[in-house]
């Protein structure tokens, strides 16, 4: 865990240039003297579609139905090419150039601040979970569900691999109830890691009252001795023997921890080589906030922070499972 003194030495090092300058493209986003451009495009639409066509309507006499009908298809021009300019102008002063800040900030703070923060993790900004991966959890793999992510980060922990992203997952309503608005079901952190061991069926831990629309393979409700897990969490597995002996209290204590907030919702699942985790959390970390400053290093370094706490409260549920299973004491 980095200090805030060394955090903010190293940024007022390596980053203090970039920052300076993405922080003039930012302000440059937020300021609106493209709008005049508009203003003066809509008054030259109007003036050429509009009055010039009722003073030639004037000057022939024609009726007023006619005239009537001249104005409207006028001022539909009138709008339309309004509407057009409109969204060139914010194409090429907002859209754009705040993709390119964007990149630019992953690129440039987010990579060389997490090598300073973990020198060992890799950092795809762009990538996330494949299918696959979702899938095996059986978390989010059900039909008319979708998911969108990004900042992939890659590394070891504890001796074991660790991947974690930001996911956002969104259920799209069939033909049958097109009227519904989209859901979403899960906006957050999802880390896949490596297990100590390996698991011949699932064990599913979830929040008491939800459950991830996947292909699960539930089996039986466990009820736990932990009465006060028992009241946050629901536990299955189609072999009780196997939940049971890995559900002991010192892991317990760390699943409990994930739920660091009363509106967060956790999901995990322990199934062969791997224990899938879902934070669902609604924070979508290491992206660009327009209306702050890039300058502010304090709220850059409590991310990051927050952030490693999450990255501990994962590996804390890896480094407690046992190595041991049922097979090895039955046989014994």
């Amino acid at each position: 865990m980095k200090s805030a003194n060394s955090f903010n030495e190293f940024a007022e090092v390596y980053l203090q240039q970039d920052l300076r300058r993405m922080e003039k493209v930012r302000r440059n986003l937020r300021k609106t003297w493209w709008w005049w451009l508009l203003l003066l495009g809509f008054i030259l639409l109007f003036y050429f579609f509009v009055v010039q066509p009722v003073q030639l309507d004037q000057q022939e006499g024609q009726e007023w139905y006619t005239k009537a009908a001249y104005i409207g298809i006028a001022l539909l021009l009138a709008l339309g090419g309004g509407m057009l300019i409109r969204n060139l102008l914010i194409r090429q002063f907002i859209d754009r150039p705040r993709v390119e800040l964007e990149e630019d900030y992953k690129e440039k703070v987010i990579r060389t601040l997490l090598h300073f923060w973990e020198p060992g993790f890799r950092y795809d900004p762009s990538q996330y979970f494949s299918f696959e991966d979702m899938a095996a959890s059986g978390f989010f793999s059900a039909a008319g569900t979708y998911y969108r992510g990004n900042d992939l980060i890659a590394g070891r922990r504890n001796n074991l691999n660790f991947r974690i992203c930001d996911l956002v997952v969104t259920n799209i309503p069939d033909g049958r109830h097109i009227r519904r608005a989209q859901e979403v079901m899960f906006c957050g952190s999802c880390a896949v890691l490596e297990s100590p061991r390996f698991f011949d069926v699932p064990v599913y831990v979830f929040t008491k009252g939800v459950i991830p629309r996947g292909e699960l393979r539930l089996g039986h409700h466990i009820q736990l001795p932990d009465a006060a897990f028992n009241q946050q969490f629901t536990v299955f597995s189609p072999d009780i023997s196997e939940a049971s002996y890995l559900l002991k209290p010192n892991l317990l204590k760390h699943i409990a921890a994930l739920k660091y907030a009363a509106t967060v919702q956790v999901f995990i699942t322990f199934y062969q080589q791997y224990i899938y985790i879902g934070i669902n959390s609604g924070i979508d970390y290491f992206e660009l906030n327009v209306s702050r400053s890039l300058t502010d290093r304090g709220w850059l370094y409590n991310e990051f922070l927050a952030f490693g706490h999450q990255l501990d409260l994962m590996g804390n549920v890896q480094k407690n499972v046992s190595i041991w299973t049922v097979a090895a004491f039955s046989r014994s």
